[in-house]
């Protein structure tokens, strides 16, 4: 964040999305997610394609599916599952390899973003939420 003000030009603004830190079930998926990324850091790239590959099939049965048809009966209900955005096994492995390839990922709520952003200098900071995590917009003064 910090790089990105000192790139901005004056008045620029910055937009970028956050997953956020769970409370519930998903900081388990979390904890998992952070185990395959310190695991992948040691093997490399093609290792981290090929499970996810892999992974990517089990994941759309075991959460795509089930969300598309619990949508049927409830969007809001649906959108609780992981991975509910997807739409196929291509997009379910395509948000594996950005998730597991990732040199960096930090989870914040809103008020760390918020002191994080006014300690870098940020102002008309606005956080809004997604379903899945932050979306981000502020502006270097």
């Amino acid at each position: 964040m910090i790089e990105s003000k000192r790139l901005l030009k004056k008045n620029g603004k910055l937009i970028f999305y956050n997953y956020k830190k769970h409370e519930n079930y998903k900081k388990y998926f979390i904890f998992i997610e952070n185990t395959l990324l310190f695991i992948f850091s040691y093997t490399g790239y093609n290792s981290t394609k090929i499970f996810s590959k892999f992974l990517s099939y089990f994941i759309y049965l075991i959460f795509v599916i089930p969300s598309k048809i619990v949508k049927f009966f409830s969007k809001k209900t649906s959108e609780k599952i992981p991975f509910n955005y997807c739409s196929n096994i291509n997009s379910v492995y395509r948000n594996l390899i950005d998730r597991l390839s990732s040199p960096i990922n930090l989870r914040f709520k809103k008020n760390e973003l918020n002191l994080i952003l006014q300690d870098i200098g940020f102002v008309d900071i606005d956080i809004f939420d997604d379903h899945t995590g932050l979306v981000i917009k502020c502006k270097k003064t």
